[in-house]
């Protein structure tokens, strides 16, 4: 969460304010919410609004209800009911030109702005090097836990370029994924995000 409200502030000029939407009965979903009112509980520059949801139906009268409140972006943490209508959120989003910023990378494409997270290909390579571990004789009891290794940073500069967003030098440097639909898809990089790869001024 803090390298996504980060990343937030990296793109989003001056004093913003953030919207954020969950479902109440799913663990992940709270949890990173917690952390990341513990982020913006720390940041002078970012206000808060959020509102929750109980299921597909309600998040675009949701995304609404953020876009009225005068958000200056949306920040989603990972849930799948949001996720699942996430086209909801797109559509109230376009109507004013609010960049999408969330933790899903495989919905880049999808009318986001900007994604830093885990991506899927990054799971399946550690898994395959634990299964490699297990095949040549690792019992699997003695072979701890993971963490992800890599976060992905994607940039979807159709939509910066759709809502006249400007993304700095840093971050476009800082990314792994870019979307271009004036070109073809770039990805790159293969090394993890580090601690300070944008700064606000540059």
């Amino acid at each position: 969460m803090d390298k996504m409200i980060d990343l937030a502030m990296a793109i989003v000029p001056g004093k913003i304010k953030i919207g954020a939407m969950w479902d109440p009965s799913q663990a992940n979903a709270v949890f990173n919410l917690e952390q990341m009112k513990k982020v913006v509980a720390i940041k002078d520059d970012v206000k808060f609004a959020r509102v929750t949801v109980t299921g597909s139906a309600d998040v675009y009268q949701a995304a609404q209800a953020l876009v009225q409140q005068g958000i200056n972006a949306f920040v989603l943490v990972p849930d799948n009911i949001v996720y699942s209508a996430f086209e909801s959120i797109v559509k109230a989003a376009e109507s004013k030109k609010i960049p999408i910023f969330l933790s899903d990378v495989e919905r880049i494409r999808d009318g986001a702005l900007a994604a830093c997270g885990y991506d899927y290909t990054q799971s399946g390579i550690q898994a395959a090097h634990i299964v490699d571990r297990i095949l040549k004789g690792e019992k699997p009891a003695d072979i701890p836990f993971e963490r992800y290794r890599k976060i992905t940073v994607g940039i979807n500069l159709d939509v910066a370029n759709k809502f006249g967003i400007k993304i700095p030098q840093a971050v476009l440097n800082s990314a792994t994924i870019i979307v271009d639909g004036s070109r073809k898809d770039a990805r790159r990089g293969k090394s993890g995000l580090g601690q300070d790869l944008w700064h606000k001024n540059s």
